[in-house]
């Protein structure tokens, strides 16, 4: 007789999962009742989480699922472990299993460590008999020495995920279940984290992870499933569906961030004639963003915001290559040491690196003479003096003043009108123009977005391609 093939222990068919979002939530059941009377009750548009999804894992298998956030991957991790219920389709269990989809589930930051431990433990079906016997293992791994019994609220965040990991580690059924848990702790306890899974292979018959690192991925895993949209994009062996993935991901952003005059920066306005400036000023290094999403592959700038003086620390100095500066002296009485900025704002005040060549007679501005009060909005006079001292530039006083509204008395006017000059900048900074005049207001805070396009312009960093006129629709904000 021949071998009888073992059946496998995870088998899903069809899975389909639908959610409702609602267009209107009642407050009240008061509300509720009257809508359902008018006849607007029930009002929603279904979400498909997941459409027809089938999988299948053998014994001693290992599966990965990949896929951008919202493609439905730990709806479908839920729906395996029983949490969460298809809309339609059939998911069969052949072994206990374990889930694990979210460490530190659970915890009460008023207890201790040891008393979290046991809680946890019961959270995931350990007897409180098997964790006594299991609890000295289990501190030894999380590293908790000394503060095991120690309430969690002393805890930092690592030694939370540490605990809660190491109770979770401790749970050796047959199919194993986990969501994003090996991305916890720093990069050693990683590595242990890892190795003591790859200890529990013998124990552990299946095993079903969801990981964004591909490294990961590809170390550990048999086959991938690849979810998009809440459909299976592919499915197969490992090597094969994570180089696809990865080049669809590369594929996928280009455009993304070259769309529209290189929008990568989804609040700022494709009219927005400042924008190419802004996308200039991120490639070459000078702009940061406000912060990232890595896998909608979008940055948030927050172009409106006004801009802080350490942030224009920051920007002038990367815009001319000149490294932080860490003065044995510090010039600044209130920025500490600490500050992550401290080193830019000390490259602004350096008199060797900022020094005007042309007019030796400059000095620098008051801000830049020990009270430099880095949490305050720069100003369009101040960084106008900023960048014209950064270049090298002495201050232009013309007979005719360019901006109206800055009167020749003012501390800043000259760099104000540096500002302008055809002479000195490869094309003068727009900041709002009303008929023939440029209005500057120098006394108003600058934005992030007018930084963009004043460094952007003062250093030349357009492309050649890149300096014909942006669509000119709409409100000029910069």
């Amino acid at each position: 007789m021949g071998e009888t093939t073992k059946p496998p222990l995870i088998e899903a068919e069809h899975i389909f999962k639908e959610f409702r979002l609602y267009h209107h939530r009642h407050a009240t059941l008061k509300e509720a009742a009257v809508n359902r009377l008018r006849g607007r009750a029930g009002r929603y548009a279904p979400f498909w989480a997941l459409r027809d999804v089938s999988l299948s894992v053998a014994d001693g298998e290992v599966l990965g699922v990949i896929g951008p956030n919202g493609a439905g991957k730990s709806t479908l991790l839920g729906i395996i472990a029983g949490i969460v219920q298809p809309t339609s389709g059939r998911v069969t269990l052949r072994g206990t299993s374990a889930a694990l989809m979210g460490l530190g589930v659970g915890l009460d930051m008023r207890l201790t460590g040891r008393e979290n431990a046991y809680l946890y433990g019961s959270v995931l079906g350990v007897a409180r008999k098997e964790m006594a016997r299991r609890m000295d293992e289990i501190l030894d791994f999380a590293e908790l020495g000394e503060f095991a019994d120690s309430p969690m609220r002393t805890y930092s965040s690592g030694m939370t995920a540490r605990l809660a990991f190491s109770v979770a580690i401790s749970v050796t059924p047959e199919i194993l279940l986990l969501d994003e848990v090996l991305a916890v702790g720093d990069l050693a306890f990683r590595e242990r984290c890892l190795e003591r899974m790859m200890s529990l292979r013998e124990r552990i018959r299946s095993i079903v992870i969801i990981a964004h690192q591909m490294n990961t991925i590809q170390e550990w895993c048999d086959r991938v499933l690849w979810l998009q949209h809440g459909a299976v994009a592919a499915y197969g062996p490992t090597e094969e569906v994570t180089e696809a993935y990865e080049a669809a991901t590369r594929a996928a952003g280009a455009p993304a961030r070259r769309a529209q005059q290189g929008g990568v920066f989804r609040d700022v306005p494709y009219w927005e004639q400042a924008r190419t400036y802004v996308e200039a000023a991120y490639r070459r290094g000078v702009m940061e963003e406000r912060s990232y999403d890595a896998e909608a592959g979008v940055r948030l700038f927050a172009p409106g915001e006004a801009i802080r003086r350490r942030d224009a620390a920051r920007y002038l100095c990367k815009a001319t290559g000149k490294e932080p500066l860490e003065s044995a002296t510090p010039r600044f009485a209130d920025v500490p040491a600490t500050d992550p900025d401290y080193g830019w704002i000390e490259r602004l005040a350096d008199g060797a690196s900022w020094r005007d060549e042309a007019n030796p007679a400059v000095t620098a501005p008051a801000q830049m003479r020990g009270e430099f009060a880095p949490d305050a909005q720069v100003t369009r006079g101040e960084i106008a003096a900023y960048v014209c001292r950064a270049l090298g530039k002495a201050s232009l006083d013309r007979p005719t003043p360019t901006f109206a509204d800055v009167p020749a008395t003012h501390a800043q006017f000259g760099f104000v009108e540096r500002l302008t000059d055809p002479e000195s900048w490869h094309e003068p900074p727009v900041l709002g123009a009303v008929g023939e005049r440029r209005m500057y207001h120098p006394a108003d805070s600058v934005t992030r977005i007018q930084a963009a396009v004043i460094l952007t312009r003062a250093w030349n960093l357009l492309p050649q391609a890149e300096e014909e006129a942006p669509d000119t629709k709409g409100r000029d904000d910069g």
